[in-house]
């Protein structure tokens, strides 16, 4: 399915006094970063840490995380027993594989014999060929979606990488929106996705502290929830703006590498950006991973070494984690970004 991901960051805003409370939130803002790999052990990590009963907040959070992961007492049902079902069978696989990603190629053909046994509960039937092959999980997601809607659900699956994706919604709105980027404008439909019973395998992990926000599909942007009206900087920036950038670069350029796509969307956005600048950019560098096989986290990675080196001209010139973009102006950061995004752009009409 040709879609891509945009990943929103929602900050839970801890109201504490102490040093120690402070200390707490700024891991727990790292670890969340690093959630976006599909990995909650840093969480977990953080939180065993918590223990003065007096940080309620932290201790709170802790319990929900050891009855979500550690436990696995957590249990949640819908009023359709078919969506409940579904729901359950991506959650164990979530668990399995955000507890130790290593293990998410066996979690995956655990869940995709589950998957198969409902589907034919609900009357599917295999093609010749995948009777032949064994359940095939693109065929099966298929089926789903279809009943689903049906049923009054709308679903959302494939693949966010690195974890196979199912979000679940109810209700859906339209409006057409204009975006206007650096070198770019047009119009696009815009369907905005309501009533969510799950924000996904991200929001699962950080209790939707962090989930996608959006996505595309042709020319149609999809909007996680939020109405019509709701057109602030985040939905300019972070949706139309990010988004917009991939519609804009599949037609002028064809396919590209996950990363690139999401290096160019993600300097779209700190472009665009003015209330929101320094909150993405301390977002995209605290999700940053060297790891090409995580693109959006490998984007933010090549974007703060990319500026990093255009600010310095210097390859590693101070330590990734602790580099303060903050010795900068906004405006000396937006036209270093420029300059990066241009160099990328003339790569690829180079090609």
């Amino acid at each position: 399915m040709n879609r891509t991901f945009l990943i929103v960051i929602y900050v839970l805003l801890f109201q504490c006094s102490s040093v120690f409370g402070n200390s707490i939130k700024t891991d727990l803002d790292k670890a969340y970063g690093k959630a976006v790999g599909g990995d909650i052990r840093p969480i977990l990590s953080v939180l065993d840490t918590v223990e003065d009963v007096n940080q309620s907040e932290f201790t709170a959070l802790r319990e929900k995380y050891e009855k979500r992961f550690i436990t696995a007492d957590e249990r949640i049902e819908f009023d359709d027993p078919f969506i409940t079902s579904l729901y359950n069978l991506y959650t164990t696989y979530w668990r399995s594989s955000l507890l130790n990603p290593k293990s998410e190629k066996k979690a995956r053909k655990i869940l995709v014999s589950g998957l198969n046994r409902l589907a034919k509960s609900e009357g599917y039937k295999a093609t010749l060929f995948g009777s032949l092959i064994g359940p095939n999980i693109n065929e099966l997601e298929k089926f789903f979606i279809k009943t689903a809607k049906e049923r009054g659900y709308y679903l959302l699956m494939g693949r966010t990488v690195p974890l196979r994706e199912l979000m679940i919604w109810k209700k859906e709105e339209n409006g057409i929106f204009h975006v206007e980027l650096l070198s770019d404008s047009f119009s696009v439909n815009v369907v905005f996705a309501q009533e969510f019973l799950s924000n996904g395998w991200l929001g699962y992990a950080t209790f939707n502290r962090s989930h996608t926000g959006g996505w595309y599909k042709g020319d149609t942007i999809y909007r996680v929830g939020a109405k019509p009206g709701d057109n602030n900087e985040r939905f300019r920036v972070s949706l139309l703006g990010h988004e917009g950038r991939h519609i804009s670069d599949q037609k002028l350029y064809g396919k590209m590498d996950s990363w690139i796509r999401e290096y160019r969307a993600k300097l779209t956005e700190l472009l665009l950006a003015e209330k929101t600048f320094w909150n993405l950019l301390n977002g995209f560098k605290n999700e940053a991973q060297d790891d090409i096989s995580i693109p959006h986290s490998y984007a933010s990675y090549r974007i703060v070494s990319d500026l990093i080196y255009e600010l310095t001209q210097e390859q590693g010139a101070k330590p990734f984690q602790t580099f303060r973009f903050e010795d900068y102006s906004k405006e000396r950061l937006k036209d270093a970004m420029e300059h990066i995004l241009g160099k990328n752009t003339k790569s690829l009409e180079a090609k």
